[in-house]
C-alpha cells in the first residue's frame, strides 16, 4: 500500500495535525511507502489563500515554512527508513502550484535544485492565477475571467493546456488530480465530445509517457463528495487505453485522511476501469527512485486492510 500525495498542519494552513502524527498514522496502517508532499511556495503576495492571509503571512513565510519541512521530512526519512522497527519508507517530495504563470514553473525547478526531493507532484490549482480548487464561488470567477463568453469548453482547454506546459516544463514523476476542473461543475459535462479537449488530454498522457510518469487515483475526491477518485471513470479508461501508469494517493490533509476511503477506491477500480496493475514510487538500496507494480486482483491481500 501507498500514497504519493499528503499534507500536514505543520507546514499547511488549510490542514491540520502535525507531519509526525501524519507520519504515524501511515506506520499504523503499515503502508509500504508513503510520500511527504507539501505545498511548494507561492512567491507573490496576491497568490496567497484566505487562512494564510488570517495569519498575516507574507510569501516570505510560505518560503521559510518550506525550507523548515524539507529539514523535517529528511530526518524521518533517515531515522525511519533504517528503523528495523518500521516498515514504512518514507519519500520526500512537493506539489507544485501551477496555474500561477511561468514565473511559479520556473521558481519550481530552482526550488529542486535547492531541494533535491524524491519526486513532485504536477498539480494545476490555478488558472490565470485565480484559485479553482477553493470553493465554487472562486471557480466560476475563474470560469468568466478567462473565458469570453463562460464556455465550459473553453475553461476545460485552458485548464489541460495549463497542465500540458507545466508538464512539459517539470516532468513531474506524479500527475496530481489530473481532471480537478470538473469537480466544481454542478452540471456535468460533455468532455468526450469537444475534440480539442480531447486530443489535449491524448496529449498530455504521451506527454507523461514519454517519460515514465504516474497518474495518481487521488481518493480525496470521494470525500469531497464524488462516487469516484480523481479522474473519473471516463478519463481513466481513456488514459488507460493510452498506456498511462496510476498510482494511489490519499491527498491527506489530517490523520484521519491517511487512507481514507482506498476500500471505496479499490473498489471502483475494481468495478468500474480496467486497470490491471498499480505502480507505485520506491526507493532502492542506494537511495534511488524507482517504480514498483502490484496486480489489481492481490491489493486485497495486503496487511493494510486489517489495520489501523
Amino acid at each position: 500500500m501507498h500514497s504519493h500525495h499528503s499534507h500536514s498542519g505543520s507546514y499547511v494552513s488549510h490542514a491540520t495535525d502535525t507531519l509526525d502524527e501524519i507520519v504515524d498514522k501511515a506506520i499504523e496502517l503499515h503502508f509500504q511507502t508513503y510520500c511527504l508532499t507539501e505545498h511548494m511556495p507561492r512567491y507573490k503576495d496576491e497568490d496567497l489563500y484566505p487562512e494564510e492571509i488570517e495569519k498575516r503571512f507574507t510569501y516570505k513565510c510560505l518560503v521559510e515554512q518550506f525550507d523548515q519541512f524539507y529539514k523535517h521530512a529528511k530526518v524521518i526519512k533517515e531515522t525511519r527508513n533504517i528503523d528495523p522497527q518500521c516498515d514504512t519508507r518514507f519519500l520526500i517530495g512537493f506539489e507544485t502550484e501551477g496555474g500561477l504563470g511561468d514565473y511559479q514553473l520556473d521558481q519550481c525547478l530552482k526550488l529542486r535544485l535547492t531541494y533535491p526531493v524524491d519526486l513532485i507532484v504536477g498539480s494545476i490549482h490555478h488558472l490565470d492565477s485565480i484559485p479553482i480548487d477553493i470553493d465554487r464561488a472562486n471557480w466560476l470567477k475563474a470560469k468568466d475571467a478567462t473565458t469570453s463568453n463562460g464556455s465550459i469548453r473553453d475553461f476545460y482547454f485552458l485548464y489541460f493546456k495549463t497542465q500540458q506546459l507545466m508538464i512539459q516544463k517539470l516532468r513531474p514523476e506524479v500527475i496530481g488530480h489530473f481532471d480537478l476542473i470538473r469537480f466544481y461543475n454542478e452540471d456535468g459535462d460533455q468532455l468526450f465530445q469537444w475534440p480539442e479537449v480531447v486530443a489535449l488530454i491524448e496529449e498530455n498522457i504521451d506527454l507523461i509517457n514519454s517519460y515514465d510518469g504516474l497518474i495518481e487515483l487521488n481518493s480525496a475526491a470521494i470525500r469531497k463528495g464524488w462516487p469516484s477518485p480523481y479522474p473519473k471513470s471516463d478519463v481513466i479508461n481513456f488514459i488507460f487505453s493510452r498506456g498511462g501508469k496510476f498510482c494511489f494517493s490519499d491527498d491527506a490533509h489530517s490523520v484521519g485522511q491517511v487512507g481514507l476511503n482506498y476500500m471505496k477506491m479499490l473498489e471502483f477500480v475494481e468495478q468500474s476501469t480496467e486497470i490491471d496493475k498499480i505502480w507505485y514510487y520506491d526507493l532502492s538500496n542506494t537511495d534511488k527512485l524507482i517504480q514498483k507494480s502490484i496486480p489489481v486482483s492481490r491489493l486485497r491481500d495486503h496487511v493494510f486492510w486489517n489495520s489501523g
